[in-house]
């Protein structure tokens, strides 16, 4: 008799727990679906060229798409996300079987400017860059690279939109092409740093009577310690040639970076041992949204990466020549000592980069909606 109340007793709990759990999240008994919503008419991500809106329509299905993945689990935006520019907000990002990537996802924009791609450079084509997370045996598993058009072919949705922008349909390329197209439609160009810019004939030497004192300050002291050598206005906030460095992170690298990638290396002729820690200079446009920072994701906030340049690198051998000067013939790290004041300047100019047309517009957004089965 007691054992019988007590299994009533305990299914009673059991089922009022389930009746709870259920009331507060719908979403864990009610399964979901997904519905690909395109505009009738396709977004102008290029003007005069309807072909090329087509093509880039299909690049942001894929973008967005699950089944770019061996499990269906992953997409690319899964680890690039629009409201975070296009970064994730990870240290380190999850791939199809959940296991964690080795280096921070960059957000990204204007990528037709681009002088390379990957923390290690290790890609200098778009179109070829985009089918190596494909590809990835951490991020999102095709080690057939062949095999996604193969099964993006059983779907009637991709038959249709490849056949509308490609003669030969669903290939490997024309995938690598779509996804290509799409995110080199995505421009960080209406930043508050861009208009002003704008207005003052492209002289951002001087104040911006749009801007803050604060922000001016942050600006002139960008300039005038050197940020500028590296994250130029002119070359998307990178370095127009030799688009890395070794910023004094380490002593010792776990991870070589560049040193790492032997095409590079024979390419421009350096030795791999010059190059250990020095990793891809990334656009600082919509730096604001994109933390964590660096090639690991050490650093969670601006203020962090700024003490790190204010007093904390290290004499690394190989250090960036901007980075270090000679005392005496010795090799010393420079020490800018920002105050406090300094930092809240220099933070408010970098949220002057940030585009929040960019990040909200429609265009680049998921088209897969949410239905209830």
């Amino acid at each position: 008799m007691k054992s019988k109340l007590f299994t009533l007793v305990t299914l009673v709990l059991i089922s009022f727990w389930f009746i709870q759990s259920c009331t507060k999240n719908p979403d864990s008994y009610q399964l979901k679906a997904t519905k690909l919503v395109l505009p009738d008419n396709n977004y102008v991500y290029y003007e005069g060229s309807a072909n090329k809106n087509q093509i880039a329509t299909v690049g942001r299905v894929l973008f967005y798409d699950k089944s770019l993945s061996a499990t269906n689990a992953i997409a690319c935006a899964s680890c690039h996300f629009q409201a975070n520019a296009f970064a994730d907000g990870k240290q380190f990002s999850t791939g199809f079987k959940n296991e964690l990537t080795s280096r921070n996802s960059m957000g990204f924009s204007n990528l037709a400017n681009n002088s390379g791609f990957f923390w290690d450079l290790r890609e200098s084509n778009l179109t070829e860059m985009v089918l190596k997370p494909i590809s990835n045996h951490v991020e999102m598993g095709f080690t057939d690279i062949n095999a996604i058009a193969k099964k993006l072919k059983q779907y009637p949705d991709y038959q249709n939109l490849f056949a509308k922008a490609f003669s030969d349909g669903v290939t490997v390329e024309n995938i690598a092409i779509s996804i290509a197209t799409f995110l080199e439609a995505i421009r960080c160009e209406n930043s508050k740093f861009d208009i002003a810019l704008n207005a003052s004939n492209f002289d951002y030497t001087f104040n911006f009577p749009s801007f803050t004192p604060m922000e001016n300050k942050g600006k002139q002291l960008f300039i005038k310690n050197g940020c500028i050598d590296c994250h130029n206005p002119n070359s998307n906030f990178q370095r127009s040639w030799s688009n890395w460095a070794n910023i004094g992170l380490d002593l010792n690298y776990t991870d070589k970076g560049i040193a790492g990638n032997n095409t590079f290396v024979l390419k421009f002729g350096i030795i791999d041992t010059a190059l250990n820690g020095s990793f891809k200079i990334p656009s600082l446009r919509n730096i604001a949204l994109t933390a964590p920072y660096m090639h690991d994701g050490r650093f969670a906030t601006l203020n962090d990466v700024l003490n790190h340049y204010s007093g904390g690198i290290q004499n690394h051998k190989d250090l960036s020549w901007e980075l270090s000067e000679i005392t005496n013939n010795v090799q010393m790290p420079k020490r800018f000592n920002y105050t406090k004041e300094d930092k809240e300047a220099l933070v408010a100019f970098l949220k002057t980069l940030t585009d929040y047309k960019m990040i909200s517009d429609p265009k680049f957004s998921n088209p897969f909606q949410v239905v209830a089965n």
